[in-house]
């Protein structure tokens, strides 16, 4: 097994599992998980991040696993820092290439959700608008009950990021990891959210 199609097993799963919905591993086990990826996967981030795995982005799924290293895996091995978000101009620039090419329509999914991921991550409307466009289009192209409500749910974060980034520009959220000061209308928002 490549070590791409590794790190597609780890967050996708394997077997019957593979390409369903696995929302709360992705999305509720946050901090639990960390050390989990930093053990297995922080060479892997590194080596993505000094360009040494280009390679990966000959294929779909491919590049799909060195989006997911970029976006997803240096959220969980660098949290709470600013180098969780260091990655996502170049994670941005994966998507938006695939896209053009293609590449995201030969993926389930599961697997485009996670393609699509660091255009909302955007702190860019015109990327968050985008986003949303590639949301939508995964709900349309669901084949079943359970891949569209994936999908919709997915859209549903794609409006409510893009609605942020419309509002503030950035996300609130990020400031403080960022060293940049809040607004007053960020503080209320901040206090809100809780």
């Amino acid at each position: 097994m490549e070590r791409w199609e590794e790190i597609l097993a780890y967050w996708f799963g394997t077997g019957e599992d593979a390409g369903r919905d696995r929302s709360p591993f992705w999305f509720g086990r946050g901090r639990e998980v960390d050390g989990e990826i930093r053990a297995a996967f922080a060479g892997d981030l590194e080596r993505a991040s000094e360009g040494r795995l280009r390679e990966w982005t000959a294929t779909a799924r491919s590049r799909l696993a060195l989006i997911l290293l970029l976006d997803q895996f240096s959220r969980h091995i660098h949290r709470d820092s600013p180098a969780a978000y260091s990655q996502d101009p170049a994670a941005q620039q994966l998507s938006i290439e695939g896209i053009g090419r293609g590449l995201d329509r030969r993926l389930d999914t599961a697997e485009r959700m996670f393609f699509y991921m660091p255009l909302m991550h955007a702190e860019d409307i015109d990327l968050q608008t985008r986003s949303v466009h590639c949301f939508r289009q995964l709900v349309e192209d669901a084949a079943d009950e359970a891949e569209r409500a994936l999908a919709q749910g997915s859209l549903e974060h794609a409006l409510a990021h893009r609605e942020l980034i419309d509002e503030f520009g950035r996300f609130p959220w990020r400031n403080s990891v960022l060293g940049r000061a809040n607004t007053q209308a960020e503080t209320r928002y901040l206090a809100k959210r809780g």
